[in-house]
């Protein structure tokens, strides 16, 4: 598993499924006051779709966002899975500012 971290923008990539669960135990709640956007060059599986929800739902109740980037397709389609999905950084960055200005918008 390679992570590399750039501001906001964490990088997953999958080389043993233990570290990265390992990661997700231990690393996640690092980045408590800060949007994320988590990239990722593999298939979620519903274990780590649930720590992704459990993430968003602690960044947003600080007002942040997590966004997961990724190109292959989310398998792991469930009623559970609240996860923004998008498949580039780009689209990621402009969704969390659009989320911000619409925060901004609604709160005054």
């Amino acid at each position: 598993m390679i992570i590399e971290n750039n501001k906001s923008v964490l990088k997953l990539k999958l080389s043993n499924f233990n570290n990265v669960k390992l990661f997700f135990k231990n690393q996640l709640f690092k980045y408590p006051n800060k949007d994320v956007i988590l990239v990722v060059d593999f298939d979620l599986d519903m274990k780590l779709i649930n720590y992704l929800n459990k993430w968003k739902t602690l960044l947003g109740a600080s007002g942040n966002i997590l966004v997961v980037v990724s190109k292959i397709f989310i398998s792991a389609q469930s009623p559970n899975n609240e996860l923004f999905i998008i498949p580039t950084i780009e689209e990621a960055n402009d969704f969390i500012e659009l989320e911000n200005i619409k925060r901004d918008l609604e709160n005054p």
